[in-house]
Order: C-alpha cells, then sequence, then structure tokens
C-alpha cells in the first residue's frame, strides 16, 4: 500500500510540481484530491472535495541524543509539509505543536471549523485502528479560520511510532454547520483515554461536519522517539532499541576507550610503585 501510494505521489509531483506549497490554492487541491482517495483511509470520504489548503509549518529545534549505543544529532530547521513530496517527516523534527494556516480562494468568514490529527497506524489496536484511529490534537469551534480562536479539546502529541513501519499521520479540517459543546467529542473516543480509539465517522456525521481540508506526513521511528519512551519510562533501552545495529546491553566499548582505560591503569600502577620505592 505504502509503495502504491509513494509512486502515486511521484506521478503527481512530474505532472504538478511541489504543488502543495505553491501559492495557487486551488493548484494544490487539484493535486491533492485524487492522491487523498488513493490512501483509502476511512478517515477521508471517497466523495471529498477540498476547498481549504491546510498549511502546516514546523519550527523544529537543535537536538542532541545518546541512546542505543549511538550518539545522534538534529539540527535546527523550520518547514512546512507538503503532502505531494515522498520524504518521511523526521517525528524528531515534528514532535512539538506547529503553527497552522488556512488558505481558501472562497470565505472563510462566518464559519466555524474543526481541526483534528489523527494515526490510523498504530500497531496495538487497543489504541487505534484505521476506522478508530489514534487521535493526536483536536480542536473545535475556530471562527474564521483562526486557530487560536478554537477550544482545544487535547493539545498537540507529536509522532511517535512505537514500531519501525510508517505511520500516516493526517490533519483533517472539518467546517460546522453550527457552535459544538466542548464536551461533544469526548463520547467518540474508546474506553482507554481521552484519545485512543476515536470513531473519526461517527464524529463526522452525527454532527453535520464537512471534510473541506487535509494534510498529512508520515513519519517512522527514530532515536528521539526511542528517547522519549525511556525518558518517560514506559519502555526499556532494551525494547526500542532492538533493531538498532550494533546495539548491545551493556554497550561495548570503543577501542579508544580501551587503550585510554588501559594508559591511565598504567600510570596509576606507575605511581603506586614509585610511591613504595620512595618509602
Amino acid at each position: 500500500m505504502l509503495q502504491t501510494v509513494l509512486l502515486l505521489v511521484a506521478v503527481v509531483q512530474v505532472c504538478h510540481g511541489a504543488a502543495c506549497v505553491d501559492s495557487n490554492v486551488q493548484t494544490c487541491l487539484q493535486a491533492l484530491e485524487p492522491v487523498a482517495r488513493n490512501l483509502n483511509r476511512t478517515a477521508i470520504p471517497g466523495d471529498t472535495t477540498l476547498s481549504v489548503q491546510v498549511n502546516v509549518t514546523f519550527d523544529a529545534e537543535k537536538k542532541d541524543i545518546s541512546i542505543c549505543c549511538k550518539d545522534y544529532s538534529y539540527p535546527a530547521k523550520t518547514f512546512s509539509l507538503n503532502p505531494l513530496s515522498s520524504d518521511l517527516a523526521l517525528a524528531a523534527d515534528t514532535f512539538t505543536m506547529p503553527a497552522v494556516e488556512f488558505k481558501s480562494d472562497g470565505t472563510l468568514m462566518g464559519k466555524y471549523y474543526t481541526l483534528l490529527m489523527v494515526d490510523p497506524d498504530v500497531p496495538f489496536p487497543t489504541y487505534g485502528t484505521d476506522a478508530r484511529p489514534l487521535q493526536h490534537w483536536l480542536i473545535i469551534n475556530m471562527m474564521d479560520g483562526n486557530i487560536t480562536s478554537g477550544h482545544t479539546v487535547n493539545g498537540y502529541r507529536g509522532p511517535r511510532p512505537p514500531n519501525q513501519s510508517p505511520h500516516y499521520y493526517f490533519y483533517l479540517l472539518y467546517e460546522q454547520q453550527s457552535l459544538m459543546d466542548n464536551n461533544t467529542p469526548f463520547k467518540y473516543n474508546g474506553s482507554c483515554s481521552a484519545t485512543c480509539l476515536f470513531d473519526v465517522s461517527a464524529f463526522r456525521t452525527e454532527n453535520n461536519l464537512t471534510l473541506v481540508g487535509l494534510n498529512w506526513m508520515v513519519s517512522a521511528n527514530d532515536a528521539y522517539v526511542n528517547n522519549s519512551y525511556v525518558q518517560s519510562g514506559s519502555r526499556t533501552p532494551k525494547d526500542v532499541c532492538q533493531w538498532t545495529p550494533g546495539y548491545a546491553d551493556p554497550c561495548p566499548t570503543s577501542t579508544a576507550a580501551i587503550l585510554l582505560s588501559k594508559t591511565v591503569l598504567c600510570i596509576l600502577i606507575m605511581s603506586l610503585a614509585a610511591a613504595v620505592i620512595n618509602i
């Protein structure tokens, strides 16, 4: 499935270029719609017609991490998501809340909107499935396309894929017919938490929501994700490092470190010997 979609993305790139970072809203949306439909995801109805461009921009800070017997460095960078790109978005670069902007050839004024971010590729069905994905972000009652005017039901949680398979993360923008009660979204959650097994289809149909904007990224497990699991205590280093080449428990000592240790030991022995002779 992933290979097929990436092939379609490549064809779209050849025909339309980097359409969704283009200033022409209609060009982006026309290129995006067929790719979105071919993803065959429950959260994206087959008759979806997009009218709003959803721009998602990350401002990632520099990160240096030591885990799995290796050192990793992630440079600072600012970038916007382009769903028509086949590039993976590093979890390390998308872990903090992005800036989101909506653009339309029509008007956003006088309307309420909902922004929902979900992961339908969770490997644990008790937390999420394609039909009932794991919720990563939910804001309702955004007036005039202004994200700061909305009510945050659940704050942004960046990607943390626990397995080696890439995960899709969808940013879904819905137009509301009216103001929504702040407690309404909670009735669509699963029993495990306030974010797991979110019933997207029921949430959309029962509240008369229309999907008008869409963006997504594909992210995978990386050193930053593994380190966050270990730091939180939810997983052990052995759990998260099992796929890392060269990992051992304990970490193997480098040749340089061994030679340095031997040199220090020899100096200590010689110093002790000299002290004994002087006595």
